[in-house]
């Protein structure tokens, strides 16, 4: 599993690889210049001139470095700085070894007039900011820039944007940042991830036995993160190798998302799956989801009674379950003498939790919650930001050993050790109803398999991203439907298991 490290965990990493490479510091920001060139013409074709504006730290040494190379890749290339008492010693060399050749550096200041050019590197100032740009010539060369309306590209991160999270004053929006070695914290959160545009991972180079060696708390799920997660049958199993589903879900009108989880719970895997859904439900799942068995209610248009079958190994709660007060009154019951089985908590079974909090203490060990951020909202409260809020998911794992996953563009997941985890897999077409349904299913399936909680909602949350990103190939993020997704899920699976053997 790849660490996320902080800015000053990624500067002692650029120290102990200068010394035990070694290798000088310009030689390193050559090396990075060089990856981020490499990764900028995959971008942007040579027939677009670039205005790289550079700044006096050590951005700006790899912001002259990338024009120097830029103009011997071809490309028109201007350089501009602002107007500063002195530069870092290897940005004055990196500016020194630009000039060289002749070419110009233009000076920008607060009245200077918009940039010519098609593209803007931005390179005025990278993750060691120490504080908010709030005011003066480098906010005002900000705004030029966010402006200018033209495509902008930020070395390693956008000026302005600390890597660690909020705090933020003036900030370039970028439309790609390549960044070097690792993606910083800052690009998965909401409120600052949007000023990243696409983010492109560039190595440079630093000594892996040294970042792996880093206290972090922060991972990314990625493909290399579940490898081994999804075993092969045995030629000699049988569906009860599989486990046991029991999904209850459904409601008046809501059908729907109890078809979304039931499928994608088989779809995942799962050998047996049991649907307690109220009476008026029977025929619509009996009829799209005819590998399913069926529990009908005694409520017709909910669900009034949730029986406990005794080799049931996941129970899936909450998908379009709704909040009738038959519904909440056998979910509390349920929790109140569930057995000692891991559930996966969504949706309404979350709404009716939240409004009897007690109920969350009844929840066993090993369990997962799939909150979007409403009802995270309303289970935990409201947080000044994303820091916080994952400082209240670690705190309840930790003490209740109840993994959350919270749901959004960079799923977060929560394990009982205090580990929080970023899913990078996915897109915004996703953003639709029923997505959280399938993901609920599948998240249950892969529980029954065997899958440990830490694994099966790590697993659930990349595979359910890697089928929308598959869906969208197909249908486009526009037209994406969460029923697309139960389409993709088989492929998904076998992309995992072919990268494996590969």
């Amino acid at each position: 599993m790849k660490k996320l490290l902080n800015a000053a965990q990624i500067r002692v990493a650029d120290q102990y690889t200068i010394k035990n490479e070694p290798i000088a510091s310009i030689d390193l920001m050559e090396r990075a210049s060089e990856a981020f060139v490499k990764q900028f013409q995959k971008l942007v074709s040579t027939d677009k001139s670039v205005a790289v504006v550079c700044g006096p730290g050590n951005n700006g040494g790899d912001a002259f470095a990338i024009a120097r190379l830029l103009h011997g890749h071809g490309y028109q290339t201007m350089c501009y700085e602002s107007i500063v008492d002195g530069h870092s010693p290897d940005c004055e060399v990196n500016r020194e070894r630009y000039r060289q050749n002749g070419w110009l550096v233009k000076l920008l200041d607060k009245d200077s007039p918009k940039f010519e050019e098609d593209v803007i590197v931005d390179g005025l100032f990278g993750s060691g900011l120490s504080r908010p740009i709030k005011e003066g010539v480098y906010a005002s060369l900000i705004d030029l820039i966010n402006d200018s309306g033209k495509e902008a590209i930020a070395i390693d991160i956008p000026s302005g944007l600390f890597s660690d999270g909020p705090g933020h004053e003036k900030v370039v929006k970028a439309d790609h940042t390549i960044t070097f070695e690792l993606p910083k914290i800052s690009f998965l959160l909401p409120e600052t991830g949007e000023y990243v545009g696409e983010f492109h991972v560039v190595g440079i180079g630093l000594d892996q036995g040294f970042v792996g060696a880093q206290e972090s708390n922060y991972f990314l799920i990625e493909q290399s993160s579940i490898k081994g997660l999804l075993k092969k049958r045995d030629k000699f199993s049988h569906k009860g190798t599989y486990g046991r589903v029991q999904i209850v879900a459904g409601s008046r009108g809501k059908m729907g998302a109890a078809y979304l989880c039931g499928k994608a719970c088989l779809r995942t895997g799962v050998g047996l799956l049991t649907m307690n859904i109220p009476g008026s439900g029977d025929n619509i799942i009996q009829t799209s989801l005819p590998e399913a068995m069926t529990m009908s209610n005694e409520g017709e248009h909910c669900v009034s009674k949730i029986e406990l079958l005794e080799k049931t190994n996941v129970f899936c709660l909450g998908p379009g379950l709704g909040t009738d007060p038959l519904t909440k009154n056998a979910v509390t019951q349920f929790l109140h003498n569930s057995p000692d089985k891991p559930l996966v908590l969504d949706a309404d079974a979350l709404n009716i939790i939240a409004g009897d909090i007690g109920l969350l203490k009844l929840v066993p060990r090993g369990s997962i919650l799939t909150p979007h951020a409403l009802e995270f909202e309303r289970l935990f409260g409201t947080n000044e930001n994303s820091l916080e809020k994952f400082d209240v998911m670690r705190s309840f794992s930790q003490k209740t050993g109840v993994l959350v996953v919270s749901k959004g563009a960079h799923s977060v997941v929560s394990d009982e050790d205090g580990k929080i985890y970023f899913n990078t897999s996915g897109n915004p077409g996703m953003a639709t109803a029923g997505s959280g349904d399938v993901l609920a299913g599948m998240i249950a399936g892969l529980l029954a398999q065997g899958m440990k909680s830490r694994d099966a909602a790590i697993a659930g949350v990349y595979l359910h991203g890697v089928a929308g990103d598959i869906a969208r190939k197909k249908v486009g993020e526009m037209s994406l439907m969460a029923s697309d997704l139960l389409l993709t899920i088989s492929q998904t699976i076998t992309n995992v298991h072919n990268a494996e053997i590969i």
